[in-house]
């Protein structure tokens, strides 16, 4: 019982202090995690299913309200199959977003949309590749436990040409991210 009324306190104090700072002059810090699972069909060779764990840290400042843009930097790595042979991958990925939100800026919980282009550096089994560029696009929901944390929760597509043959690697991601906004300082 004595747990419950905690709870139910510390869910009051949230939903009460909840005012997303999604306007004008604000900054944007934070990341996301998240799991893909990619089919890459790339001729000639056979296809490779890998499964990847990506972190994604990002910069963005609210040039309007509702609307930011910023930088984002991802670090993937990869073990993938094909037929018997595995290989190992690792990808850095660079390049600026614009990350824009639906709903009214005084919402507990509001959805996003975020586009972005990317520059890939990879490195494959031990050897190095130029660099290749691509794009991804997101969008989910924002739920803020307070005025300064939201918790977002994500679904995007991405499409980045591939490494090492002519095609394109395209990937569903799934995944969740922690967001602090940083309110500017009233002169």
């Amino acid at each position: 019982m004595k747990s419950t009324s905690l709870s139910f306190i510390f869910l009051c104090f949230c939903y009460l202090s909840s005012r997303s700072q999604i306007t004008k002059g604000n900054w944007l810090l934070g990341g996301n995690i998240d799991f893909s699972r990619t089919t890459n069909t790339s001729p000639p060779t056979a296809s490779q299913k890998q499964s990847s764990l990506n972190i994604s840290p990002s910069a963005g400042y609210f040039l309007y309200d509702k609307l930011a843009a910023g930088a984002r930097l991802a670090f993937d790595h990869q073990y993938a199959t094909s037929g018997i042979s595995t290989s190992s991958y690792s990808r850095i990925d660079i390049g600026p977003f614009v990350r824009y939100y639906f709903l009214s800026t005084e919402n507990r919980v509001n959805i996003f949309a975020e586009g972005t282009y990317l520059l890939q550096l990879s490195k494959l089994s031990g050897e190095q590749y130029g660099a290749t560029n691509g794009y991804k696009i997101s969008a989910g929901p924002v739920v803020y436990l307070n005025n300064i944390v939201g918790i977002e929760f994500t679904v995007g597509y991405s499409s980045q040409q591939g490494v090492v043959k002519d095609g394109f690697i395209n990937t569903f991601r799934t995944g969740v991210g922690l967001q602090i906004h940083l309110e500017k300082q009233n002169e």
